[in-house]
């Protein structure tokens, strides 16, 4: 699988759909930068009634949280046209000297280098937004980090409990890509995202066997692992579960 990564990252590196994911982590913040400047305006503006001011990671943690649906249907359809390529172009031939196993992990982990890419930009562009505009708002500091150890746990928490509901799409939409078409695909991301929204929402228990209903917990030294492990579990259950429906695909 390593030795074909970097072949098949740059292919889905170029792909338009790849750009178009990516930009999302600008547009959110770039609007929300722009609504600044209107008067009166309370777009993410919180004022708390004990005189305490936002820091960079308390903001940084909402806004990455609240940027979700658009950046998920951009990444559930990328993931599609990455899965879909070879079935619909009928290349398979190009493959037949490799393991279709090392072609859908390769595949997968350039999925989540991407992710990870759009995860920096994102945070790269919090931190310029911030210290140019934000921290000069009467309801923000120039902290960079919350003095309360325990929120700074917490704030860190819900990113990464996003980014694991990012990796748990990403293998649902590979899987789901290997029986549906584009449609029923990217119903099934947006199904799937407002199920888990209303389910949070409720604080229903349902939620708690996936990554985002572990930010109830309020013990981070049980959170942080359980978060890591269900991820894994997910990557690797789903991810096999790709790798045997391609195995069946005729050439």
């Amino acid at each position: 699988m390593f030795k074909i990564f970097p072949a098949v990252f740059e292919s889905v590196w170029k792909r338009k759909e790849t750009k178009i994911y990516l930009s999302f982590a600008f547009i959110f913040l770039a609007v929300y930068f722009v609504s600044t400047f209107i008067p009166n305006t309370k777009f993410l503006q919180s004022y708390s009634s004990d005189g305490s001011k936002e820091c960079f990671t308390s903001l940084w943690s909402s806004l990455y949280n609240i940027n979700d649906i658009f950046p998920l249907l951009a990444l559930v359809y990328l993931t599609y046209t990455v899965f879909r390529h070879e079935v619909d172009n009928h290349i398979f031939f190009m493959y037949k000297d490799l393991k279709r196993s090392q072609i859908i992990w390769a595949k997968l982990f350039s999925l989540f280098a991407i992710l990870g890419i759009y995860f920096l930009l994102f945070t790269g562009f919090s931190l310029f937004v911030y210290y140019i505009r934000i921290a000069h708002l009467p309801f923000a500091s120039m902290n960079f980090i919350d003095p309360e150890t325990k929120w700074l746990w917490s704030q860190l928490f819900i990113v990464l409990s996003s980014i694991g509901m990012s990796l748990f799409y990403i293998c649902l939409a590979a899987f789901a890509s290997m029986y549906l078409r584009i449609g029923a695909v990217m119903i099934t991301g947006l199904v799937s995202f407002l199920v888990v929204s209303i389910l949070t929402a409720v604080e229903s228990p349902i939620v708690l066997v996936l990554p985002k209903g572990l930010d109830s917990l309020t013990n981070m030294q049980l959170a942080y692992p359980l978060l890591i492990l269900m991820v894994i579990a997910y990557v690797l259950i789903l991810g096999q579960l790709v790798v045997r429906k391609f195995d069946k695909i005729e050439f």
